[in-house]
């Protein structure tokens, strides 16, 4: 019983799948992968959209690199580079992550990856 250990009012807020907050809800309860969200969403596709959102933000930066930033960076082209290169393996370590995770997570859902 992982929300015996929380004193109240925790214990009840985290008790009641009613009111735990949803960044808590899979630490504290067991729900289908179907289960719907405040957003309306089902849990799978909730998780699908974090992942992809995290991807989504990586490529929001390098965007943003590619193009404000390189304005400020002139005269500095080395340091640049070396950024954008940081940059481009941080986008494909965080696809890799998205498709391990929802991979991993599909082989209990069973569901479609949504991206």
């Amino acid at each position: 019983d992982a929300v015996g250990q929380y004193p109240e009012p925790y214990r009840s807020l985290y008790d009641n799948i009613e009111t735990c907050p949803e960044e808590y809800l899979l630490w504290f309860h067991h729900v289908p992968w179907t289960y719907k969200m405040k957003s309306g969403s089902t849990l799978w596709q909730e998780l699908c959209m974090k992942y992809n959102m995290g991807v989504a933000m990586v490529e929001v930066y390098r965007d943003f690199w590619h193009t404000s930033a390189k304005q400020y960076m002139k005269g500095h082209e080395q340091e640049w580079q070396h950024t954008d290169s940081l940059l481009n393996v941080q986008l494909e370590n965080a696809k890799e992550w998205r498709n391990t995770c929802l991979k991993y997570f599909q082989t209990f859902s069973k569901m479609k990856i949504y991206e």
